[in-house]
């Protein structure tokens, strides 16, 4: 710990300090000592420090429950136990370096590969929601994937959400809320786009990696019309979204054609679907888009955000068994 930032030991974290954790981007520091194949996790936060005379002082804070501790409070307020100090803010942190190039950069996929890299972010996928977290924003630019070794890692875990379990038989785990600034727009699912502070289940994740591995899928053809339509799926959906995020309220809602009654059946899932099936791309690569449209379909398919966390697991779990 650098001179200035001191984390005791003995601070410990109490319910409203992890719900103030979780709004000020540290939940990532909950990854410490889980056992999650395939996922990055931060070795130190960086905290910005802003003098009197204006000028600002960059700390560098080992991650871990201590930092946690300090982080609330030291920058949390008074309600919550902390002191809110104006002057100091998490701004980033260092993740453990994960091997290869971002997924969206590689050019040497086939079928085999895509299949391993499916196998293994549903992995990642398990081991997440077991544990209670959800990334939140999964596209091409946030897995490193080995080319040498077919090792697959999630990064940027800065906005990583964590549930919570609170139910009476710690079967229903507490939806996390999540505005659009932090999520790549292309990649958000419906719920989140159905009203201003969309609540959020473990859906997301498997939406977004769907989508991804989709997109990657396009992009290995060796035919250029269908490496094409990767470009115009992500785009075509981007595009949606944005008409959707921009209209009113009420406008919104009429987008998007009922969608608390069923996000599969709504107008958002049938575009979807359209452009899905417009971009499949021909043999062996079909296979691999068939097993990327059966995650889409899944997580479009639950009517709300999903809170029974074994249930899940399991859905996901009979997924990669297929």
């Amino acid at each position: 710990v650098y001179k200035g930032l001191k984390t005791p030991a003995d601070i410990t974290l109490n319910a409203s300090g992890k719900s103030l954790a979780r709004g000020m981007e540290v939940t990532a520091s909950y990854l410490d000592g889980k056992n999650i194949p395939g996922i990055a996790k931060p070795t130190h936060f960086i905290v910005d420090e802003t003098k009197a005379d204006g000028s600002t002082q960059k700390h560098v804070v080992r991650s871990g429950s201590p930092f946690r501790a300090w982080a609330t409070r030291q920058l949390g307020p008074a309600s919550d136990g902390g002191n809110a100090s104006p002057s100091l803010k998490v701004s980033g942190l260092i993740m453990a370096r994960a091997a290869g190039s971002e997924l969206d950069d590689v050019t040497t996929l086939d079928s085999d590969k895509l299949s391993a890299i499916r196998d293994k972010g549903l992995d990642t996928l398990i081991g997440l929601s077991k544990s209670g977290f959800v990334h939140g924003d999964i596209k091409g630019r946030n897995l490193m994937y080995d080319d040498a070794s077919g090792a697959l890692n999630f990064i940027d875990t800065g906005g990583i959400a964590k549930v919570s379990n609170k139910s009476p038989d710690k079967t229903q785990d507490t939806m996390f809320r999540l505005t659009v600034n932090p999520l790549t727009l292309a990649y958000a699912h419906p719920g989140h786009l159905s009203n201003e502070e969309g609540a959020l289940g473990f859906e997301q994740d498997l939406f977004s990696f769907g989508l991804t591995l989709l997109v990657a899928t396009l992009k290995a053809s060796s035919n250029s019309v269908e490496r094409e339509n990767a470009d115009k799926l992500v785009d075509g959906v981007n595009n949606f979204h944005k008409v959707v995020m921009n209209a009113s309220r009420s406008q919104r809602q009429a987008l998007l054609d009922d969608i608390e009654d069923k996000f599969g059946a709504s107008e958002y899932g049938a575009f979807v679907r359209n452009q899905i099936n417009l971009a499949k791309p021909a043999p062996p690569l079909d296979a691999i888009a068939d097993k990327a449209l059966a995650m889409i379909n899944l997580a479009l398919d639950q009517k709300q955000p999903v809170t029974d966390r074994a249930a899940w697991v399991e859905k996901l779990q009979q997924l990669r068994d297929t």
